[in-house]
This record gives C-alpha cells, sequence and structure tokens, in this order.
C-alpha cells in the first residue's frame, strides 16, 4: 500500500472517529473544525495572492506548498466527519431544571396520555443552540394540574423539553407564555426568575392567550440584565 493511499485511509478513519464518537450532548462555543480549515486554506490563498503581488518566490513557494499538503488534508478529515456524523446518535443531555426543586411526579405527564378534565395541557417548546441541535424536534406536551402556578408549570416543561446545556455554564434562556415574556432561566442560577408572581396559576399566566411555552435561547448575555430588562419593559441586551 503507497504512503499516499494509508494517509487517506488515515484521515478518513480519524474524521470518521470524530464525528461519530463526538459527545454532542454538550454544546459548545468553539469554532466548527471546517470553519478552522476554511480560514487555513484562506491564509494561504492571501500568502499567494501577496506573494503574486511582491513578487516574492519565497513566500510563493511556501504557500503553493502549503496548500498542497492542507488541502488533500482537510477535505479527507470532512468527508470522514461526514461520513462519521450519520452514525452518531448522541442526543442533549438532560440537565437538572435549574428550578431549585424537583417538579411533584404528580405534575408531570407527557403526551399522548388523555388530559383529565381538571388539568391544562401546554405546548412545550425551545430553540435550537447549533446547527447539531435542530437535527430532532424539540416541541413537547406537558399536561399540569389546573392548581399549578407558575413555578410547577415550567418545572413540568424542563422536564419534557430540557434546555441544552452550554460550554462554559453560561446561558441565558426567555420563558415565553404565548408571546409574552414571563420570566428568565439562566444556566448560573439555581432558580428562574419571573416578572409575574410566582403563585400566578397556569390559567391566569394563559389568560387570553395560546397554551403555550417556549424557551428563547438569548446566548451569553447578562441574565440580570436581561432580567431588569423584561421587567421594565425596556428594549433587550444584545445577544452577542
Amino acid at each position: 500500500m503507497s504512503r499516499y493511499l494509508l494517509s487517506v485511509l488515515v484521515l478518513l478513519a480519524v474524521g470518521f472517529a470524530y464525528g461519530a464518537l463526538r459527545n454532542r450532548a454538550r454544546v459548545t462555543k468553539r469554532i466548527p473544525v471546517w470553519i478552522i480549515g476554511i480560514l487555513l486554506l484562506g491564509i494561504f490563498f492571501v500568502g499567494l495572492l501577496l506573494a503574486f503581488a511582491t513578487g516574492s518566490t519565497t513566500l510563493g513557494w511556501i504557500s503553493g506548498l502549503s496548500l498542497m499538503v492542507l488541502f488533500p488534508v482537510v477535505m479527507f478529515l470532512g468527508i470522514g466527519f461526514a461520513i462519521g456524523s450519520l452514525f452518531n446518535r448522541s442526543k442533549p443531555a438532560v440537565p437538572s431544571p435549574p428550578i431549585g426543586h424537583e417538579a411533584p411526579a404528580a405534575l408531570i405527564q407527557s403526551a399522548p396520555v388523555p388530559p383529565a378534565a381538571n388539568t391544562v395541557t401546554v405546548a412545550v417548546d425551545r430553540d435550537s443552540v447549533a446547527a447539531g441541535d435542530d437535527t430532532e424536534s424539540h416541541a413537547a406536551t406537558a399536561i399540569v394540574p389546573v392548581a399549578s402556578n407558575v413555578m410547577e408549570l415550567v418545572a413540568a416543561a424542563l422536564h419534557v423539553c430540557p434546555l441544552a446545556s452550554i460550554s462554559g455554564d453560561k446561558a441565558t434562556w426567555l420563558i415565553d407564555a404565548d408571546a409574552t415574556c414571563i420570566g428568565v432561566i439562566a444556566q448560573q442560577w439555581p432558580r428562574p426568575k419571573f416578572v409575574i408572581a410566582e403563585h400566578t396559576s397556569v390559567t391566569d399566566v394563559f389568560a387570553g392567550k395560546s397554551k403555550s411555552l417556549h424557551f428563547r435561547y438569548w446566548c451569553q448575555a447578562d441574565p440580570d440584565a436581561v432580567f431588569e430588562a423584561v421587567r421594565n419593559g425596556q428594549p433587550l441586551p444584545p445577544r452577542y
């Protein structure tokens, strides 16, 4: 077997292993590998342009040789990674709800259990936080007793629709009842903060609204600043 063919197989194997075995359960803020590869290729292309503009044969030789080596490396690693990702079955982790206490088991149900007359069925969903996080739908259904308060409602919603765990343990989420923000969850907080009273009943939360709860990802924005903006009816701080 030639050295070139062996190198190709090794690159494909490394890319495949990374794609198949990487843990997608913990979403990170790192730059994707393929973007890094494109940036490196871009740097050497710029080197060729500079060599052409300045007439530097040394710079041209270095940039050309680097491209000849780097391009197949990036290409075969990418092919292996793409194939390996098809076999990756890891799912987002289920973090402990940042509520400060577990929701009583009697409060938590999921479809298709038929709702009782004294319960409220709530459609729950959340934003995706990265490209690999939107491969499966996050939509779920929570069925809670009519007597539940907003804290118990959010606990039940997080049980059926857990938030993604973000690397660095800093993440801010807005809690939207229909299209109205009622509170903020931060990965670094032990429990959410609400702009309505925590004893507010489920029926009052959705009074005049569709019974849907959505967790809106606001990246790593300062959760205290976001909460103050929501509470005071001011524009939200930028996500980034």
